[in-house]
């Protein structure tokens, strides 16, 4: 009876593993660690140099149609800020991705970086100071 006892114990707790193991394996994690930082409008700059070829990165302009027109960033693309749909925008991206984002002073990508920070992105640089910094420091612009 004892023998019995332990095998029956036994078989249970290999039947637990297995169910854990089994609940656990389709769990999918982030083993990535996620860098969301400021940088200086020199380091983005080289940064977006070091990437022109890398289909998975993205300059990134929260700012308004209004002051995207009036200069951005070679190839930003542009995602208003203020737009309703912002937030399912930014969601609608590959979190996987690197993106340099910037406004026009830095506020408002501030608050973006945050939000990307909330939907799970890996890779997210916010240019300090915004746009301004980046004209202050005299980076080259596209209109």
């Amino acid at each position: 009876m004892r023998h019995a006892t332990k095998f029956f114990l036994a078989v249970i707790l290999l039947s637990i593993l297995f169910i854990v193991g089994c609940a656990t394996s389709g769990m999918t994690r982030n083993t990535q660690a996620q860098v969301l930082e400021d940088v200086a409008p020199d380091e983005a700059y080289k940064l977006i140099q070091k990437n022109k070829n890398n289909p998975h990165f993205t300059v990134l302009d929260v700012r308004t149609e209004d002051e995207y027109r009036s200069g951005h960033l070679a190839d930003a693309t542009n995602i208003d800020f203020f737009s309703k749909s912002f937030r399912s925008e930014l969601d609608a991206l590959d979190k996987n991705n690197t993106y340099v984002i910037y406004c026009k002073s830095g506020g408002r990508s501030g608050q973006a970086l945050q939000m990307m920070e909330e939907l799970g992105f890996t890779h997210v640089y916010n240019i300090s100071g915004g746009i301004l910094n980046w004209r202050r420091k005299e980076l080259p612009l596209v209109r």
